[in-house]
């Protein structure tokens, strides 16, 4: 999405943001900061100010912040460019314990930091104002094109995490499970996406699963996401980004 469209969400004009920097030059923490709030990438900012997107990195790293990249990373879906893998991000579709109501409540009790009480609901939420306020994510904000607009609602959100979790597991056999689950449990997938990146391209499974084995590859996947995500140091983040899927194209 280009910056202009993006800024008209807001009611707000290139220009006008534009001379928000320029007035702000000497403080790279508020423009950082003001980035975050609005949403606003590194590209964005290019668009802006017609800096190249390595000078404004630059640029907040001399003001200390160590990852400016960080600005990027405000899709709700997934903030990698997953290419030929979109498609598997789906709604969930499935009825019994593949359902959306099924498979939540198993994960609900696995949830387990007190401090996000209750904490299994925000991770579905909608996390900026305008959002609530128009009601509705578009394919930048969600981070996949082919869904197109989708209405900004917890329910949403939640079938489309474990739709796409379900499809993820339906593309792997046994045998590549059993070599990715160490990979994501040892954190060694950044020497291995290759793999993930395979065995994700193949054709759905021909060694299927039962739906009670998928289930619980789902549920504890879930779980897994879930609380790394509300112990993460991000602000912001992608409820797909530490799945098989977010990790195989990091």
């Amino acid at each position: 999405m280009s910056a202009e469209s993006h800024l008209a969400k807001f009611g707000i004009t290139i220009q006008q943001a534009n001379d928000f920097i320029g007035l702000n030059i000497e403080q790279p923490e508020l423009i950082f900061d003001t980035g975050f709030t609005y949403f606003v990438t590194i590209p964005m900012l290019s668009e802006i100010t017609k800096y190249s997107e390595s000078e404004i990195s630059e640029y907040f790293k001399s003001a200390g912040i160590d990852d400016p990249s960080d600005l990027n990373n405000t899709r709700k879906l997934v903030n990698s460019d997953l290419g030929v893998l979109e498609n598997l991000v789906d709604f969930d579709t499935k009825t019994g314990i593949l359902s959306t109501t099924s498979l939540r409540e198993k994960v609900q009790p696995l949830i387990g930091d007190p401090d996000y009480f209750p904490s299994y609901d925000p991770f579905f939420d909608p996390v900026a104002d305008f959002q609530v306020l128009d009601g509705k994510y578009d394919s930048d904000e969600l981070g996949v094109k082919h869904l197109g607009e989708i209405a900004a609602t917890t329910a949403n959100l939640e079938s489309l995490f474990y739709g796409t979790l379900i499809n993820i597991f339906s593309r792997l056999d046994k045998n590549e499970f059993d070599q990715i689950e160490p990979i994501i449990d040892n954190g060694s997938f950044y020497q291995n996406q290759a793999l993930l990146f395979n065995a994700l391209n193949s054709s759905p499974s021909p060694i299927a699963w039962t739906d009670a084995e998928l289930a619980d590859l789902v549920i504890n996947d879930a779980a897994r996401i879930i609380n790394n995500y509300q112990t993460s140091d991000l602000p912001v983040g992608g409820i797909l980004d530490n799945s098989f899927l977010g990790l195989a194209m990091l």
